[in-house]
This record gives C-alpha cells, structure tokens and sequence, in this order.
C-alpha cells in the first residue's frame, strides 16, 4: 500500500477545520470548523471526470485519463448557515440522505437535500452543554446524542424523541452505536466506556486492557488518557471473528476487538499523541491521525494505516501544524484529512493481489461490505459456499481471470488467498492450507497452484511456510516467509510451436501435463527450502530465469543463482524495498522503498575490484509501480502520482509523463498496457449486471518514438518517414510503415518493411497481392490482412464479389453474417451453402454452450443429428420424442434415441425407437429392465422372437414374486384357461381372508363378481379364440406359470372348488349379506329377516356364526322369536365357537326368552305358490308341495313366486321384482348397466 497527497482546499478566512465527514454513498464532504464554518463540497466522480477525456499525451492524442489520474473539480461548494459557534461534530445518515452537525453552543441541526441544495430541516438546542458526540444506528432510524454533563437523547429519523436519560456524575465525551443497533457504546472522560442496551439499561463496562490491563502505560504524551475515538465499523454486522471494534486514547494507545466481550482484545501503540481514528469502507484498515509532540512544526503531523491485526501498513507526514480528523471515500482509493484551515486529500494505491499474462488480467475480488444490504445480497449470490467456508474459519476469494481480447471471464473460488504472481502463459497462486474441519494446521503450510489463462491448475504443490512474496520465472516458483524461501521446480506442459498464442495456447491434454520445461538441470530436488535469517526478516523479492534477489529489512539485499542457489554476492541500500523488477537480462534491478523512492541498481557497473554492482544516480520519489521495457534492456517505465513516465538509463532522457492511475501490465512493442484496477474491481460491486466490458478499464499508451512516427506518417510522405525509422529503427515501427505502405498501395515499401521485420507470411502476402491486377482486389485483400473485416467485404460487394466477401466471413468464422449475405438481395442463395452456414452458427452456439440458441439454427439447417445431441443436453425429451419422427427406419441413431429415453425411463417411447431401429432384443431388453413385461412379451409373440422361454419364466418369477396375481389372472383369461383364472382369484380371496379377520364384504364381493364375470365372458366368446401362435404363446406363459404354482412354496389350501360349478354363488352371498345389514339400519326388519334367511345357504363363503348371529339379530327385532330361538340353538351348537362366546350367547337367550316365548308374535304373511296354488310363508324360497324352487330378488332378497313380474339381468342372469328393480340404474350385483327396454322385459 503506497499513499500520496494529491489535492488541498483552502478554507476561507483562515478558518481552522474541526471536524470533518465523507459521505460514502453520495459523495457529500461536509466539514466544520471556528465561527459557525460549515461547508458541504462535493467532488466530481470518477466517471463524470473521465467523461472529459482527461490531458493530452506527448503525441497529441487523448490519455483517456480515468480514476484517481482524472482531474477532479468542485461540483458543489455550498456553504450551511446556522452555526455561530465552533462546529465540533458533524455524522452523516447515509441511508436518509441527512446530515447532522453541532456546535460548541450545544445547537444541533438537521440538513436535507432538496433540489441540489441543503437546506434546515429540525434544529434543537437544549441550552444546558456541550454536545459531545452524535452518531446514527446503521439503517439511520434512531439517532444517539450525548451531551458533556451526563444526558443523553436518542430521538428517530423523523425528530421524534425516543427516550432520554441522565448520567448523574459522568461527563460523556464519545458514543457509538454496535452495528446491529441493540448496543449503545458511551465514552467517559474518566478514561471508561460503558456499554447500554438500545432502551437505555446499563449492562456492564467495556474491559480497557490497553489502559487498565497488562498493557497500560504511563501516557507517552501527556498526562491524560483521554478516549478520541470509539470506531465500530458497521459493515460486517454478522461477523464476530475478524476485528471491528476500535478504541483509540490521546496518548496513543488503541484497542481492537472482535466484539464487546473479547476478553482478548489486539492492543498496540500508534507512537502519536492521537486526533482521531477512522475504518475505510470495507473494514480491513484503520486509519490514525495524530501528531508527534516531539517533532518541529510542518512536519509533526501523521496519518497511520493499520490492518485488522494492528499491523502497520503505511504511514506518512503530513504538512501543517495540527491535524484534526480525516474520513474515507466510498471506494477507499482517497481519504481526506482536516488540517489547519485546509482540507488535504490521499490518494490511496492498495495491494491487489493481480497479475498480467498471455493477454489475460487476474485479479482477486475484494469484498465490500458497507454498501448496505443490496451489496450484502450481491456478495451472497456472487460467493454461494463462503457461508460453509466462514463456519469453518476461512475465507474465499473470488480470482477472476479476464481474457482481455475475447472478453471472456472465468471465475475460480480460492480458500485463504495469499499472494499471486505470473510469468509467460502461466500464473501461481499460493493460498494458505488448512487441516480437515477448517482448523488451520499446527505447523503453517502452503499450497501453490500453477494455472493457465482460464483458471485451469497444471501443477501444485505444498510447502512448509507461510507465504508472504510470491514469484515464477519459466520452470520455477520462489515463495517467501519473513525468514525463509522455497524454491520449487514446477512441471508444465510440453511446449509445441505449432500451438496458437493467446487463449488456446492454454488448452491442453492430460497426457502434456508432467513433462518439465528446464532438460538442462541436474537438481532433481524439487521443492528446496532456504533459511535467510530470523532477526532481519526478508521485506521483498524477485526473480529472473538465473537470478534471485532476496531483501531484507536492514536493507541487505541477497543475490543468489539458480538452479542451485548459490549466493553470488550481497550488497546494501539504505532502504525497506516493497517492490523489485529485473530488466530483460537481469543486468538492472529496480527497487521502490516503502517511501515510495524509486532507485536503480545496475549489476555491471563495477568500480575498481568491485564485482558486485553500484547504485545507478537515478532516483524518484512517490513511485508505486514500475515496469521494464521487454524490448530494450535500459528503458523503464514508471508511474509518479498519477503520472506514467518512460525513462531511458542509457540516454538519460524521460519523455513527457502520461496522466494515469492505472497498474502497467506489460511493456512491449513501444506500448505500454495498463489496467484501471481500481475501477475495475469498484465495477464489480457497484454494477447490477454481471457482464462487464474489460475494454474499458484497458489503457495503452504510445511511446514517444511510435507517437512520433505515427504522425510523421500521417504528415509527411514515407521516404521522409523512412529515415526516421532507420535512425530508431524499432520493428514496431517497421511494422507501422508496413501497415502504411500497405493502406497506400505502395506495396514496395511494404515488401521492404516486412523484410526488416522478419516477417515471412508477411512478405508472401506482399508477393501474393502484387500479382493482383484490380486495385480494388488488392484493397479488399489488404484489409482482410490488416483485420479490417467489414472494410474488406464493402469492397468485396462493391466489386460484385459476393461470393468473396462469404468466403472471408467463413474464413473467419462469422457465420452469422454468412447468413446474412446468403439471405440478402447481394447473393443468390445456395440452400446447401445456407444450410451449412445455419449448421456452422449454431455449432459455435454450442460450443459456447449456449444450448437454446443453437437448437434454432440446427432446427433451420435440418442438422437433426446434432440437435439429438442439444435436446440430450437440454433434456428436452418432449422435442426429442418429435425428432424421432425426422429419421428414417433402421437410422443408426435411433438406437440413441432408444437408449436415451431409456435412462430417463421412458419406455414406450424407448421401445418405439428400438423397434424402428431393428433392434428388437434392446426393445425387449428395456421392457425388461423397467418390469413391463407384458410389452415385452406382446413384442417378442408380435415379432416372433425365438426361445423366449427364459423371458416367461422370468416373467412368471416376477409376477409371483410382486404378488400380482391379478396379472396371473389376465394371462389364465387371454389362454381361455377360466378354471385356472377362478382358482387364482380364489386363492386371492383365500389369502385375503386368512390375513384379515375383519374382511371387508364389499371388496369380497368384487372378487366374486369378477370369478362371476371371468365365466360369463368366457361362455360369450367362445367364437373369439386367439390365433394359433398366440395361442401357443399364451400356453407356453400358462405352462411356465403352471410349473411355478405347483411349485411347494404355492399350495391352494382351504380352497373352495364348488364355486367352479356355481360361479356367481359367492357373489350372491356378500350380496346378500350387504343387503341384510343395510336393511336393517335402515329398519326394514322383516326384509332384514327374510334376506337373511337367504343367507342360510351360503355357509361356504361366509362364516355361519356371522351368518345365525345376523339372523338372530333381524328375528329378535322382527319378534320372530321362534326363528330367533333356531338362530340361537343353532349358534350354541357350534364346535367352532369357545366356551366363553358359549356362555355369552347362553346368557343372552335366556335374557331374551324368559321375557319373550319362543313364538312369533307377530302374524306371519303368507303368499300364493303360482304353480300348485298352496299358501305358504312369504320367505320360503322353495314350495313344500310342488318343491318348486323360486329365484331371489336381487334387490330386496324376497323369492319370485310369480314369473310374470321378474326382471332378468343379461349379463349375470339373476332376478329381481320388476316393481324393485325401476328404482336402480344398474344391476344390484354385477353392476351392469339397464335401459329401459331391459327393464320392461
């Protein structure tokens, strides 16, 4: 991190500023200071400054200066009126737009923002003390003032007063608000701060190690031990493991701790009599304002960086003679500083952890946590795993890696990111490794992770230390601790001169990976761990392909050789290097001190015997990065400020500065590339798309000799050109003319400049457009070669070459503009060259991934075999099921189709595709396999499958083993076997029966109506029999199920046989027994009776102690006593019954019958036999004279004694009274369906 000032305000009348706030999500800069001075500024932002189009370079082009380089005027300088004495405390509520400022008067206002200016909105002034501190909770709802005797008022957004309270013997002197706004921090000038809940109820006081505890000190400057500052930073409001609680004192001390309970809080001494203290806008540093006492005016203030850990990180001096405050920027890349009667502002370079290479631009996300909760919801959705990794004690960075010429941007997710670095087509990223759970280990190791442009790792390894500098050459990887580095000898794939640069150099197969780049070196040993020392901790290194560099603190610098690290010399500069480079051939190092001092060390410069190098008289202050020149060893590029200069070591001439603020990625060719990171990574949190354009955050920048020659070019004729080139002669510049002569045609000249460049196609090319006789062919194929495409093709159709301008947009790839020129008025539209382009588009598609997209252009190229594979990637089966439709029978891809419907399980359309595919055993296969067996079956007897026994047999083990024996009785019925069918049923029923004591009739009586219908259906279509070979199929089934139902584990026991001769008959007594029982809840006694006297002749299927318990019941309730006494005779007769229901039904008998005789009490009705004319007992259904036997109503369960008034039904054959049966719509017992003609018969 380097830090420089850059921009001061002057106030008005002299007027020393007192306290001062940046408004962090609007820009607003209000600062406050003697004589009621209150000021809001505003600074153009970033965009609105690079809008201009920033200064000019030294070639007279624009520098596109963006960022921090930008010149930033006043956009607003609004003075608030209302003050009269000193403003001491200003805090903004940024969610509600408000500022709120006091003065020493005790008067407090409220400003708003209306229509670009700020006007009052509440004022209070309690008249009693000095407001001492303000401070909003983090939504700005509520709003805590403290005042010096001990009162405190917490009031809401709107200036309603919440509650008040009075702290008798307490002089309040700071007050902060915990992020989640339960707390309320006050703090005491007795060198206390207690801690309150939101309503105002103490709860305990905050443990002040730095004063009180182990750490406590006589104050340094000073006797007081004063509290300046109480910074709780509200962007992590769930986080309790990282520091965010900052407690500072005016004799320097400061305490950082996790929460308000840590009982382990980080203290350390700032070394400053402190003014104030201020988090950036993520929480990661502090920053100190203070003054040394000791030091003379103008240079006895500072400001200090601190980390998380209280790590010093910068600090520096800051002109004046007392510094007062200081606040951060939104995207913590400035702070301001209040000092004196000016407001001076910083400009802040942080440490990206980033690299350049193989024109790709990595870098790792910062996370920005205090932009409120739409930013928190963006980083939830952009880092999905970190809230498992947080748990467990780590960190995720998010490592992007832009390709910057296809705009292409892939993300890696890297647990405890430590430092990266690249060199060539390669990068390494070192992270910090922990045991499984998350728990770092005991002893800290290090992984190193060698990856490609797009992410990929090609090699890694794991070292014993923990990485602080990091850095790669060709085949090695130097990692660094503070007393030791590790030399390790990556492997990488073979290289291949025939691979493309760029992107696809980085494609590789595994069998590349393992082959090492460096043959000559005899070291097997590849990861070697060298001790430097522990008392001076090494500060910086850096690598070449034969040389390392190791600084240390005292300003000792190591040269060692590689591969064997032998020390070759050390030599010393007073000075704390941050940050070495080495030139082309190592003979030059450059070093940037933590100062910012940039100096230069050339190794070949010796001195008398002096081997080891002198210190070049070279040197610049405020320097933070630095870059080579690849093409010549003794230039070098560096940024001042915001100011990019080129210097050249042999010459000693720098050319005219570049406006800049970017990171140089590279310096080659006579451009130097930078990268505005710092917009780049403020872009990723503050856009709502997730697609950016890196384009814009990529700068280059000419040299003075290309710039130079540009415009000569431009101005002068080439022979002029010509002789400055030869004077520098460059091969950028030679390619310059090159591309020159060619847009002039003057192709003699272009021949001449290839030459001197080495450039072999390029000359070919020449040769090949001299033999051109149209000029404007000449031209087109010019601008093809200079990539000036649409150039080429305007040509191409002026000429009336369409058929060229298609083959220069298929040479490229471009099929959607081959389409275009197919389908427009300028070609005549070939439908096989129109096809292919469709089916080219929509490959790229593909390729891409984008699998919607390019199922339109196969769909409109009739592609079908490639849109089978976008539907398989889709899963789009219903348009896959309609593609099969597309290909012809036998097509070798249907059996995809098949196989692809058969992993999603979708069998009809599997078999269906097997089958068109003449692949009947896969059909039957799959069948199998998804237990649709019958289909398998039907196919093998519809196709004539020889030997499927083995398939029947399996088939029969899976019905019996599945327990479908109603799939058993479907089979029996298609064989016409309805004895067997019947006798699978009945052993349904059987089983039915035994598992349950308490069967449900109505179900009982569905079984028997389907043994009923089985012999029906069987005796109506005997004249419809199966073919012979289904015939034999079906057998074939039935013997295979035979052979298993007679196997032991299959017996019919208590099988009733006689419903084979009567197959409705147990059907006919659930019937009956239903109609038995709703008779009788329905109260019709008599017919309850009757039906149940029926039921007498069923005690086959129905257990007779059911049955005389049903018919006692019905007789008692008809006073058919005497039928009731029969009933009961006939029950304690039973051997069935115990001895216990023996009794039971004793005792109820006598109960019965010593009240009622066994006689009907009752007159019995009697009818007329229609045969012999004999009166007889209504419910008899056969006559005692003529023994004529009546059939039974299937509807009331009376006996039909005349013919002439029954109803038939056509299907079961059973009766029923003609008068009973108008009321139903189906048959009583088998449920057929009557019309009205069946009715009246």
């Amino acid at each position: 991190m380097f830090v420089y000032l850059s921009k001061k305000i002057a106030i008005p009348n002299n007027n020393k500023v007192r306290a001062l706030a940046w408004s962090r999500d609007h820009g607003f800069i209000a600062c406050g200071g003697d004589d009621g001075l209150l000021k809001v500024l505003k600074l153009e932002s970033m965009a609105a400054a690079a809008a201009d189009g920033g200064d000019t370079t030294a070639g007279g082009a624009k520098s596109g200066a963006k960022g921090l380089a930008a010149s930033k005027n006043l956009s607003m300088n609004q003075t608030l009126e209302g003050h009269s004495g000193t403003v001491e405390n200003l805090c903004w509520n940024e969610p509600f737009q408000k500022l709120t400022s006091s003065d020493q008067n005790g008067l407090i206002i409220v400003w708003m923002l209306y229509k670009g200016s700020w006007f009052e909105e509440m004022v209070n002034n309690r008249n009693k003390s000095v407001v001492k501190g303000m401070s909003w909770t983090f939504d700005g709802l509520k709003i805590c003032i403290v005042y010096e005797d001990g009162a405190v008022i917490v009031g809401s957004v709107d200036g309603n007063r919440l509650w008040g309270k009075e702290l008798k013997g307490m002089k309040l002197s700071r007050v902060e608000w915990s992020p989640d706004a339960r707390l309320i921090l006050f703090g005491v000038l007795d060198t206390e701060v207690h801690i309150y809940d939101q309503n105002g109820n103490f709860l305990t006081k905050l443990t002040l190690q730095a004063i009180h505890g182990i750490y406590g000190r006589t104050a340094g400057y000073g006797t007081t031990t004063q509290i300046m500052g109480i910074e709780w930073f509200n962007g992590r409001p769930n986080s309790r493991d990282t520091t965010s609680l900052a407690i500072a004192f005016e004799n320097g001390r400061i305490q950082l701790m996790r929460h308000e309970n840590d009982d382990n809080p980080i203290v350390f001494d700032a070394d400053i009599r402190i003014s104030s203290i201020c988090w950036n806008t993520n929480g990661s540093i502090l920053s100190v304002t203070g003054c040394m006492d000791t030091e003379t005016d103008n240079k006895r203030n500072y400001i200090k960086f601190y980390n998380q850990s209280g790590d010093l990180i910068q600090s520096m001096r800051v002109p004046g003679k007392e510094i007062y405050g200081s606040s951060w920027e939104r995207e913590s890349l400035r702070i301001a500083l209040a000092v004196d009667s000016y407001i001076f502002f910083a400009n802040i370079r942080p440490d990206y952890k980033w690299c350049y290479f193989a024109s790709t631009v990595v870098y790792a996300m910062i996370i920005n946590n205090t932009s409120g909760q739409q930013q928190q919801q963006q980083q939830q959705q952009q880092l999905q795993t970190d809230e498992t990794v947080a748990a467990a004690g780590s960190t995720v960075d998010t490592v992007i890696f832009w390709h910057i010429p296809s705009e292409t941007k892939y993300f890696k997710s890297v647990r405890n990111l430590l430092q990266i670095a690249s060199h060539g087509q390669l990068c390494v990223i070192a992270t910090r490794t922990e045991e499984m759970g998350g728990s770092p280990k005991t002893k800290e190791t290090s992984s190193l992770i060698i990856c490609n442009a797009i992410g990929t790792p090609v090699d890694m390894t794991t070292i014993e230390l923990s990485v602080h500098y990091l850095s790669i050459n060709s085949t090695r990887v130097i990692a660094s601790s503070k007393d030791s580095f590790c030399l390790w000898k990556f492997k990488t794939p073979a290289a291949n001169t025939n691979t493309p640069k760029g992107i696809a150099a980085q494609r590789m197969t595994y069998t590349q990976i393992g082959r090492t780049g460096d043959d000559l070196d005899l070291d097997d040993q590849t990861v070697k761990i060298t001790f430097v020392s522990r008392n001076d901790p090494i500060v910086c290194i850096s690598l070449s392909e034969k040389n390392l560099i190791v600084a240390q603190d005292s300003g000792t610098f190591q040269h060692y050789l590689l591969p064997n690290l032998n020390v070759v010399h050390k030599f010393n500069i007073n000075c704390v290097a941050t940050r070495m480079a080495f030139n082309r051939d190592s003979t030059k190092l450059s070093i940037i001190d933590k100062n910012g001092t940039l100096f230069i060390y050339d190794f070949e410069a010796n001195t008398g015997n002096d081997l080891s190098g002198q210190l070049v008289e070279f040197e610049k202050h405020d320097v933070w990065d630095t870059k080579w020149s690849f093409d010549d060893t003794d230039v070098l590029a560096f940024t001042e400020k915001t100011k990019l200069c080129v210097y050249n070591m042999k010459t000693g001439e720098s050319e005219e500065p570049f406006m800049s603020s970017g990171h140089i990625c590279t310096f080659n060719d006579l451009t130097l590339r930078t990268v505005l990171l710092d917009e780049l990574v403020n872009d990723c949190h503050q856009t709502d798309e997730p697609i950016m354009v890196i384009s814009g955050h990529i700068v280059d920048y000419e040299t003075k000799s290309l710039a130079e020659a540009r415009q000569l070019l431009e101005k002068v004729e080439l022979s002029e050109a010509i002789e400055y080139i030869e004077q520098q002669s460059h091969p950028r510049l030679w390619r310059l003319l090159c591309h020159t002569a060619l847009d002039k045609l003057d192709l003699n000249v272009a021949e001449m400049a290839m030459i001197r460049c080495k450039d072999y196609k390029g000359i070919q090319f020449v040769k090949r457009v001299k033999q051109l006789t149209s000029d404007s062919l000449k031209r087109a194929e010019i601008y093809a070669y200079s990539g000036q495409f649409d150039e080429a093709e305007r040509v191409y159709l002026d000429i009336d070459r369409k058929d060229l301008a298609i083959e220069l947009r298929k040479t490229l790839g471009q099929y959607k503009r081959v389409v275009e020129l197919l389908q427009s008025g300028f070609a005549t539209a070939d439908d096989n060259q129109l096809r292919d382009a469709l089916c080219n588009l929509g490959d790229q598609f593909a390729d891409n991934h984008c699998w919607d997209e390019a199922v339109v252009y196969y769909e409109r190229s009739n592609a079908f075999d490639r849109l089978f594979e976008c539907y398989c990637l889709l899963e789009n089966y219903d348009g896959l099921r309609k593609l099969m439709t597309n290909f012809n029978d036998n097509h070798p891809i249907l059996v995809e189709f098949g196989r692809v419907f058969e992993s999603v399980g979708m069998c009809s359309e599997a078999v269906e595709a097997y089958r068109r595919g003449r692949k009947i055993d896969l059909a039957i296969s799959c069948c199998v396999t998804m237990s649709e067996w019958k289909l398998a079956i039907d196919m093998a007897h519809d196709y004539d499958v020889p030997d499927i026994d083995p398939l029947l047999s399996k088939y029969a083990q899976h019905l019996l083993a599945k327990n479908k024996f109603f799939d058993i009785v479907e089979l029996y019925k298609k064989a016409n076997k309805i004895p067997e069918a019947s006798t699978m049923l009945i052993k349904v029923i059987s089983d039915y029966k035994k598992d349950d004591n308490k069967s449900d009739p109505i179900l009982l009586k569905k079984l028997y109506t389907l043994v009923g219908l089985l012999h029906e259906e069987s005796r109506k279509s005997t004249a419809k029999m199966p073919s012979s070979s289904s015939s034999a199929a079906i057998n074939r089934n039935v013997s295979s199920l035979n052979a298993l139902l007679n196997d032991e584990s299959f017996s019919f026991e208590n099988t009733n046989y006689m419903i084979l001769d009567e197959p409705w008959k147990g059907a006919e007594a659930y019937h009956y027994l239903i109609l038995c029982q709703r008779q009788l809840y329905e109260g019709y006694y008599d017919s309850a009776m009757k039906t149940a006297l029926h039921l007498r002749d069923y005690e086959d299927f129905i257990d007779g102690k059911e049955i005389y318990c049903l018919l006692a019941l019905t007789s008692c309730a008809n006073k058919a006593f005497s039928i009731c006494s029969k009933a009961f005779i006939k029950l304690e007769s039973m051997d069935t019954i115990g001895d216990d229901h023996r009794i039971q039904y004793e005792e109820l008998a006598i109960n019965i019958f010593s009240k009622n005789p066994p006689k009907d009490s009752r007159t019995a009705t009697k009818s007329e036999c229609t045969y012999c004319e004999t009166m007889i007992a209504d419910w008899l259904t056969v006559c005692p004279s003529c023994h004529i036997k009546f059939a039974i109503c299937v509807a009331s369960g009376r006996p039909i004694m005349d013919a002439s008034k029954q109803w038939t039904c056509n299907r079961c054959g059973h009766h029923a009274y003609k008068s009973d049966i108008i009321t139903f719509n189906n048959c009583p017992l088998c449920h057929q369906i009557i019309d009205n003609k069946q009715s009246m018969r």
